[in-house]
């Protein structure tokens, strides 16, 4: 620019075009844990995690203290790592053919049991590899527990945005894991001893059976999903009529690639299992207009306000407003009533007025 020259405005920075698409904003860490579930899943990890170290340290503490040789505790520690993959190829299949939620109770009921008697056996009178072959029986119900683990998460998170972000914050938990709770596991030991130490080890698979049995929702097993997959591939067409992009991912699974603009993503999977039950028994070239109407009831069901969802003032009155202006307004499309009207006696009667 040659001197004394104007120096041009600054230019501003562009202006969306009115109505333009906002980006979404990409999930946190702080976005996925406020899912009930997926908070349960990762109480589960940690416990259960901890639980293995715990033993696992407490045994090679035993084995060192009977023997007094570091290559024999060291060798009882890596061993228990062993069963992990056969635990894998034996039982790992359980994950698909049994709901998951029972496959993660079950295995942390029987880690807990084998774990327990492990402890009361930690005597001086018990042989060594006796107390190593019930943490490898223990050991092995490691590996279903966590296929089950990672394969419920995609239930959990249905949104595949939070699903990235979920699987991230679980294998970084994995990870420090590994140094972490090698480190706090030998602490406990150090301070507790061995058979307290195992007790603690029964313990946090207590918690982690109970977490998950509260905060975890039951799911059928992949196995009876395989005919709500071909129920919903072979209804992909009029699904895509109400706002559903389908495709067929392979064995069980769908890519879900749109959803209605009504239908929440966390209720996306809910949603389409119902449709699948509606749709089932229903050819896709027979009785179109019963499957559609079907299809509606279900969609609109799943897309209203539910129990506990927070609403404003407004939105009250414009649901109450909208209600009326409906030609059925006391049931919902598939009959059931949403409206009630109580007499004035009735309600004397159920305050003990009368």
């Amino acid at each position: 620019m040659p001197p004394g020259a104007p120096v041009p405005p600054p230019v501003p920075p562009p202006v969306p075009a009115a109505g333009a698409p906002v980006p979404a904003r990409r999930p946190t860490v702080r976005d996925v844990l406020r899912h009930r579930e997926f908070r349960g899943l990762v109480v589960a990890q940690v416990a259960s995690e901890l639980g293995d170290h715990v033993a696992r340290v407490a045994l090679a503490s035993l084995v060192l203290a009977r023997t007094e040789s570091a290559f024999l505790a060291v060798l009882a520690f890596v061993a228990s790592f062993v069963p992990a993959v056969f635990g894998s190829a034996l039982l790992g299949t359980l994950a698909d053919r049994m709901p998951r939620k029972v496959v993660m109770l079950s295995c942390d009921l029987a880690r807990a049991v084998v774990v327990g008697v492990i402890a009361l056996l930690a005597v001086d009178s018990t042989p060594v590899w006796l107390l190593l072959l019930l943490l490898l029986v223990a050991e092995t119900f490691t590996a279903p527990f966590e296929a089950a683990h990672r394969a419920v998460v995609p239930d959990v998170l249905p949104d595949p945005r939070e699903n990235i972000v979920g699987v991230g914050l679980l294998r970084t938990l994995y990870q420090a894991d590994q140094v972490v709770g090698i480190l706090a596991a030998g602490l406990v030991i150090v301070a507790v001893g061995e058979r307290a130490g195992l007790l603690l080890d029964v313990a946090s698979f207590v918690v982690s059976f109970v977490v998950l049995a509260v905060t975890l929702k039951w799911r059928p097993a992949s196995g009876r999903r395989e005919g709500e997959h071909q129920t919903l591939v072979s209804h992909a067409a009029g699904l895509a009529r109400f706002g559903f992009d389908l495709e067929d991912f392979g064995g069980s699974a769908l890519r879900v690639a749109a959803v209605p603009a009504v239908l929440d993503w966390n209720r996306c999977e809910e949603a389409l299992r119902a449709v699948a039950a509606d749709l089932d028994g229903i050819s896709p070239g027979a009785g179109v207009e019963e499957a559609l109407r079907k299809m509606a009831a279900t969609m609109a069901c799943h897309a209203a306000v539910k129990a506990n969802d927070p609403l404003t003032r407004e939105k009250m009155q414009y649901l109450l407003d909208e209600l009326r202006r409906t030609s059925h307004s006391s049931v919902c499309p598939h009959g059931r009533p949403v409206v009630l009207r109580l007499t004035r006696r009735e309600i004397e009667r159920n305050f003990e007025r009368i």
